[in-house]
C-alpha cells in the first residue's frame, strides 16, 4: 500500500492538463495501477484505473471511494464529478494511455522507494546501527552522498562506494576524511555554512564556488 497526495500525483501529469473533482490535499492510499476499459469496469478499491472516456460504464454504482485517471476522447457522464466516491482525474484529449501509465508508475516506484528507505531508516535508529549504515541508507532515501562531520570537521563517516564528481568528495576519500586547509576555507567561507548551528530544519546552501549544492 501507497500513499500519494493528488497535488503531487497533479504534477507528474501535468503535461497532460489535468483536472480533478477532489481536494488537492488529499492523501490517496493505492495498492496498483490498473487500466479499465468496457470488460473491466474501475470498481475496485485501492486501485488507481487509467483508461479512456468512451470506455467507462455509463452508470456506475459503488460503495467505497475509487480512483480514475481519464483521458477525455469523449464527454464523461456527470454522475462521475458528482459523487463523492469517485475521485476522477481528467486528462487532455491528446495524452497518450501508455505514456500517462509510465508516468503514474514512476511517481508509485519513488513512493515505493522512499517508503521503504524511510522505514530502513527508522529500523537503523531503533537498532542503534552504525553511522555508516545510516549514511548509506540515506543515500537510498535521497539518492545523494552524505557525509557526518564533527565539530573540527573531520568527516567521521560517508556514503560508502559511490562515484561522485566533486573535489572535496574526491579529496577527503583519499585521506581519510580530511581535507586541506585550502579546502576547508573554500567550504567555511560560503555564507550559509554556520547556519546549521541555528536551524532545526534542512537548509540548501548555495553553490558558491563549490561545483555543487549542499544541503
Amino acid at each position: 500500500m501507497v500513499k500519494i497526495g493528488i497535488a503531487v500525483l497533479l504534477d507528474y501529469l501535468e503535461p497532460y492538463k489535468p483536472l480533478c473533482n477532489v481536494n488537492k490535499d488529499e492523501q490517496l492510499c493505492i495498492s496498483m495501477l490498473g487500466f479499465f476499459d468496457k470488460k473491466t469496469p474501475p470498481v475496485e478499491k485501492e486501485l488507481l484505473f487509467i483508461g479512456y472516456a468512451s470506455d467507462l460504464p455509463a452508470n456506475i454504482s459503488v460503495e467505497h471511494s475509487i480512483i480514475l485517471i481519464c483521458i477525455t476522447n469523449c464527454n464523461i457522464p456527470k454522475a462521475y464529478f458528482e459523487n463523492p466516491s469517485i475521485h476522477l482525474i481528467t486528462l487532455d484529449s491528446g495524452a497518450e494511455l501508455i505514456a500517462v501509465y509510465n508516468a503514474v508508475d514512476s511517481l508509485f516506484r519513488d513512493e515505493r522507494r522512499m517508503k521503504l528507505a524511510t522505514s530502513k531508516l527508522f529500523q537503523s535508529v531503533i537498532h542503534d546501527f552504525s553511522l555508516q549504515q545510516m549514511c548509506d541508507i540515506g543515500y537510498e532515501l535521497l539518492g545523494n552522498p552524505i557525509v557526518i562531520v564533527d565539530n573540527s570537521l573531520k568527516n567521521i563517516a560517508w556514503t560508502s562506494n559511490i562515484e561522485v564528481d566533486d573535489p572535496l568528495w574526491i579529496e577527503f576519500n583519499k585521506t581519510g576524511g580530511y581535507l586541506s586547509n585550502e579546502s576547508l576555507l573554500l567550504l567555511t567561507t560560503q555564507s550559509e555554512f554556520k547556519q546549521d548551528l541555528n536551524q532545526s530544519s534542512p537548509f540548501i546552501m548555495s553553490k558558491g564556488q563549490l561545483k555543487h549544492r549542499r544541503m
